[in-house]
């Protein structure tokens, strides 16, 4: 319950969390799609409850779109501010179609434009390291 910037104070938790926990890339991935599926779910309900379209106190969204996108990477602090900052931008900015995601009804609409801007955070973390381990 953050009185500012919960979808930050949200991912960077999460981070931190990823960061401290032991290097499992099979059970982060069950922990990201975990997280989705009950976001969905939770989001909507909650949603519905409040009559809100996205309401600003759901932060599963964001713990989700952190998760897509550093599940099964290396836990270095490198990794972990990049794909923070890339995950932040891409989720702030909402390129097409990640706002496109948004019009979607319920949970859907709240979790899926999170679940891309991780995606998308994912891919450019992706490409960078190749980048960079290729250049020796």
């Amino acid at each position: 319950m953050s009185p500012a910037a919960s979808g930050t104070v949200a991912s960077l938790v999460t981070v931190v969390v990823w960061f401290f926990l032991p290097a499992a890339p099979r059970v982060e991935w069950v922990a990201a799609v975990g997280v989705a599926s009950i976001g969905v779910w939770s989001s909507g309900r909650f949603a519905r409850s409040t009559g809100r379209h996205d309401p600003s106190d759901v932060v599963i969204d964001e713990v989700g779109g952190m998760w897509l996108t550093l599940a099964g990477m290396p836990h270095e602090p490198l990794i972990a501010a990049f794909g923070f900052a890339l995950f932040r931008i891409f989720d702030i900015v909402k390129p097409p179609p990640i706002r496109q995601c948004e019009r979607l009804p319920g949970g859907w609409g709240i979790m899926l434009d999170d679940l891309a801007a991780g995606l998308l955070a994912r891919a450019v973390l992706v490409v960078g390291l190749y980048w960079l381990r290729a250049r020796g």
